[in-house]
């Protein structure tokens, strides 16, 4: 997939006001032969007002207009030009939230998280702008920091598609994609609003491997029978890319009459939430201890 800013850079994408201006609303068009991905929580800005994206919006090549949900990030203004741009950034993990959700008051919550950082952070803007706290010098500097620290993570490994979030040690953002290119994309503007919800609150703590593991299989992404199978019975569960999706293998070993484990089955839960079974495969394992 192309990313948002990709396809702006390109010229791939039109994005105008719906009508004459509609604060919930803009319309998006795919000029390009590549999907285009556009991942909630953006900020789109320019137009009457910046934007942040709803939620996940996938574009197919040479699409028509889609009309497209948003919440206003810049609640003191409502004119300018027409044309929209990128300035790569994304809401914090709480405006995100905010807008995936929806609830009957989410305008004002997003807009009190933005009057929330901004005070936090010490920036005042003439229109209340969310992107005006990612421009103050003091600001860059210390999101920098944490830019420098966490900037390779998807180099990881070739296989690395997703990441899980703390900040003073609460998990509060889990980010999966369908690919390591798309994560390697992505992660800059993730980091960036990450780093910019950790100096906000200005404490600092941590999450371990566990804290991660059960915060996945509690949203339902890892299977409650795969828990009690990574244990000292030989089994073991990975995440892993592939060109289909995001894959959980889970490694099975089946036990002969002695009860020592001779062969290995496997499944798989891919991105699109179905699992698939693989027959038995004969792949000798130690005898375990």
């Amino acid at each position: 997939y192309a990313t948002l800013d990709e396809a702006l850079d390109r010229g791939w994408l039109d994005i105008e006001e719906l009508g004459h201006g509609n604060v919930p609303r803009i319309r998006v068009r795919n000029t390009s032969f590549r999907p285009v991905f556009i991942m909630g929580g953006e900020i789109i800005s320019g137009g009457k007002q910046d934007r942040i994206v709803e939620r996940d919006v996938l574009l197919g090549a040479r699409s028509q207009y889609v009309t497209v949900p948003v919440y206003c990030t810049e609640q003191g203004r409502w004119d300018g030009s027409t044309r929209f741009y990128s300035k790569k950034n994304l809401g914090t993990w709480s405006m995100r939230a905010t807008a995936q959700y929806a609830p009957s008051n989410a305008q004002h919550e997003i807009w009190g998280d933005i009057s929330s950082s901004s005070r936090d952070m010490g920036v005042s803007s003439r229109t209340s702008a969310y992107q005006s706290v990612y421009e103050d010098t003091t600001v860059r500097q210390k999101i920098y920091r944490h830019e420098q620290y966490f900037q390779d993570i998807p180099r990881l490994a070739h296989d690395t598609v997703g990441v899980i979030v703390a900040v003073d040690g609460e998990i509060v953002s889990v980010d999966l994609f369908s690919s390591n290119s798309l994560f390697r994309q992505l992660w800059p503007k993730i980091l960036k609003a990450s780093a910019l919800a950790a100096v906000s609150r200005g404490r600092y703590g941590s999450a371990d491997q566990g804290e991660a593991y059960h915060t996945l299989m509690a949203r339902g992404w890892v299977r409650q029978s795969i828990a009690a199978a990574v244990s000292g019975d030989g089994s073991a569960a990975v995440f892993r890319g592939t060109d289909t999706g995001l894959v959980l293998e889970t490694y099975r070993p089946l036990l002969g009459p002695e009860g020592i484990p001779t062969r290995v089955a496997w499944d798989a839960l891919r991105g699109d939430g179905l699992l698939y079974t693989e027959a038995e495969q004969a792949i000798g394992i130690p005898a375990l201890p």
